[in-house]
């Protein structure tokens, strides 16, 4: 981009200067953000801990010692008792079953190290017996036998439990959230200097892009440890006695998408007064009006409703901002969380279709011939038939066990939505391949390889744009009729169509709405940006504006 005054500016600075398609784009990186930030801001995981975890210390000191024995049995084997005393069915070898019990044996030890002071003699000889590979059961049980606890918290030998720091929150996040978040907070910071006019040099857009693409094969190691012996939530753990918790720092949202509360199943927006829980903490499922003695009608069984760490008071007005769904799921959590599902398989689905038709057109449109007489045939074969057919009929006939519904989804709109991409980019290619620089690449000898990506590629694409940008409304809408329908993504994880379809009843207008607005939004910003791009890319449309 360069400023204005200089040069001509560029195809997303008169994007951008319209005020419909700006629009359209800040609502689509909105509603992106909703679905990049969802794991960092909707989570029954605290951000950050800070406490005693005794139940954990307890339960590393109870199972040290039979994997220490363990440990010392494996290596006394040979490979010919192992085959016999392995389990049926079992893969794994006698040296890669050792290699994962010492490494059960190291996390305990971490954890102990971790949570306790003044034992660091009997660590370290429990240490300096698993980097020598010897015998680990005598030091195992003199570790365990000198960090016994007392019911004080003390052990024989003077040590005592500490708090211990994690980041509960982080340590559940992968590497491709990351990138994902870095690459929407990059392309934000892009777009604003863009509608400001200013200057944004190739250095500066490379390190836009780098910078994600680097923290992500980075996170892997600077993610905080995930690994726990106390599988329990979080939420659970806090509340129970065995945790003395110091801090803990949790989530805006405090919700997990699959969290479930049964005491607040249909529990309107917390904002509303009629979603008010009494004083003795019932909540009535439901409406709120008392049946007549005799009339036979069903009367909802008030269920008690407690606050959790973390969680808002029962009757606060940011408890559950947009209502809970049949199972007492937070349903603004679930709504964040549904837009990784339904934008990530729109946005895929569309740039799959546009590479595929793109590619066809291109190869049809300027090799002619036999090629395109096959392109074209294929072309109308896959036309006679109802796309969104082709995607139900694929999508219910797919196994979720070999493949991601979410994936299959996408790839499924990606191999039948490609005809109207193919179309245009062909009938834009015929129109080049008889154009001079097309003629004075033939007469220089250059390959035709090259002439088709060197040459025509770059020329014809111009309509895949502008079908890219309709596609992904119309992939959008595809993915959330198939998750209406129940052919989407698997539960509990959510999206945009499988959250309208929790419930269709009036009485609970609260678990429709805010998905049915998302996927609104997203599909009319998309259509809207398209429409602005196509304007863009065509003199003759832009000059008669």
């Amino acid at each position: 981009m360069i400023e204005r005054g200089d040069h001509e500016p560029g195809v997303a600075e008169r994007l951008l200067a319209r005020r419909g398609p700006r629009a359209a784009a800040i609502v689509l990186w909105l509603l992106c953000g909703l679905g990049v930030l969802a794991p960092f801001v909707a989570s029954d995981a605290p951000w950050y801990v800070r406490a005693i975890d005794r139940a954990e210390v307890e339960s590393a000191l109870r199972t040290l010692v039979p994997l220490a024995r363990s440990c010392d049995r494996l290596a006394r084997m040979d490979d010919a008792q192992w085959e016999q005393e392995r389990m049926a069915g079992a893969t794994a070898t006698r040296v890669e079953t050792l290699a994962r019990e010492r490494a059960a044996v190291q996390l305990r030890v971490g954890i102990l190290r971790a949570s306790m002071e003044g034992v660091e003699t009997a660590v370290l000889a429990l240490e300096a017996s698993l980097d020598s590979g010897g015998p680990l059961e005598g030091a195992a049980s003199a570790c365990a036998e000198q960090m016994r606890l007392a019911p004080d918290g003390t052990t024989a030998s003077g040590g005592r439990l500490v708090a211990r720091s994690r980041w509960p929150l982080l340590a559940g996040v992968d590497a491709p959230s990351v990138l994902a978040l870095g690459l929407w907070l990059a392309l934000g910071v892009l777009g604003t200097r863009v509608i400001a006019r200013k200057r944004i040099g190739r250095r500066a857009l490379r390190l836009a892009l780098a910078s994600p693409i680097a923290l992500a094969l980075l996170w892997p190691l600077l993610r905080p440890d995930a690994v726990r012996l106390d599988t329990r939530a979080w939420k659970e753990r806090l509340a129970s006695s065995a945790m003395q918790v110091e801090r803990a720092v949790f989530a805006p949202i405090p919700w997990g998408f699959a969290e479930t509360n049964a005491g607040e199943s249909w529990r309107p927006p917390t904002w509303l007064s009629s979603a008010e829980i009494d004083a003795a903490g019932r909540y009535v499922r439901g409406r709120h009006s008392t049946s007549a003695p005799g009339s036979g009608a069903l009367v909802a069984t008030p269920a008690n409703v407690v606050a959790r760490p973390g969680e808002p008071e029962r009757n606060a007005w940011t408890r559950h901002l947009l209502g809970t769904d049949g199972s007492g799921r937070d349903v603004l959590a679930r709504v964040l969380h549904g837009a990784r599902s339904s934008l990530a398989v729109g946005l895929g689905a569309a740039l799959l279709l546009a590479l595929i038709g793109t590619l066809l057109g291109v190869v049809a449109g300027t090799l002619r011939g036999w090629v395109d007489v096959v392109v074209s045939r294929v072309l109308e074969v896959v036309l006679c038939f109802p796309a969104f057919f082709l995607v139900l009929a694929f999508a219910a006939a797919a196994d979720p066990r070999v493949i991601p519904p979410a994936l299959s989804i996408a790839l499924v709109i990606g191999f039948v939505g490609w005809t109207g991409v193919a179309r245009l980019v062909r009938a834009r290619a015929l129109e080049l391949a008889d154009a001079p620089f097309v003629l004075a690449a033939r007469a220089q000898g250059l390959s035709t390889p090259r002439i088709l990506f060197a040459h025509v590629l770059p020329n014809a694409a111009t309509p895949a744009l502008v079908a890219l940008s309709f596609a992904v409304g119309s992939a959008i809408l595809t993915e959330s009729a198939l998750s209406f329908l129940g052919l989407g993504v698997e539960v509990p994880v959510p999206s945009w169509g499988a959250l309208a379809a929790e419930s269709r009843s009036v009485e609970h207008a609260w678990i429709l709405l805010a998905p049915g607005l998302c996927v609104f939004a997203s599909a009319l910003a998309a259509n809207v940006l398209g429409e602005g791009l196509r304007d863009v890319l065509d003199p003759r449309r832009e000059g008669a504006r």
